[in-house]
């Protein structure tokens, strides 16, 4: 149940209150990012998101479950909710919309029918989330099996898998 209200609340407070600091974002002039020491980029959207996913997660469920962000590497351990703040923050930093919020709920093995996940974009309001039990294909699919791959990744060549008659590998803008 705690989970529940997890997953509903969190989704309704990203589709509002991220929506609401992305206007600010995209009103500023400054960029609003900068570099962590890996190098890599991080926005005050990505912060912002990961704070309200961990304050929304211990509002609704307590200390059931361990969080683990890309800007908050608390701890991993099972039952675990799993975020990339902004998958994709090369495109919001230069003000982009190719980019989404990516959010996975891990629980321990045995226990993977509770598992969720979630991906939103809160520009174009693309929001997919997992609400089924896994159930196995019952027939093998037919190749040729298609893949997803961001540009820049692609362009760096950072996939170790070419394109084939039986494996296809697209590059399309950001992964989100």
């Amino acid at each position: 149940m705690k989970l529940k209200l997890f997953k509903e609340d969190i989704t309704n407070r990203l589709k509002t209150e991220l929506k609401s600091e992305l206007r600010k974002f995209y009103d500023l002039n400054d960029s609003q990012s900068s570099k962590k020491s890996d190098g890599t980029i991080v926005t005050s959207i990505d912060l912002f998101v990961s704070s309200l996913v961990k304050e929304t997660l211990i509002r609704n469920c307590g200390q059931t479950y361990s969080f683990y962000s890309e800007e908050d590497q608390e701890s991993s351990s099972l039952p675990c909710v799993i975020l990339d703040p902004i998958d994709g923050t090369n495109s919001l930093a230069k003000k982009g919309k190719e980019y989404v919020v990516s959010l996975a709920v891990i629980h321990q093995k045995g226990e993977s029918h509770k598992d969720w996940g979630l991906l939103y974009n809160p520009i174009t309001g693309f929001l997919i989330e997992s609400q089924a039990d896994f159930i196995p294909p019952v027939k093998k699919l037919k190749s040729p099996y298609l893949g997803f791959i961001s540009r820049s990744e692609y362009l760096s060549g950072l996939h170790v898998i070419e394109r084939s008659d039986e494996i296809q590998v697209t590059p399309k803008g950001s992964i989100a």
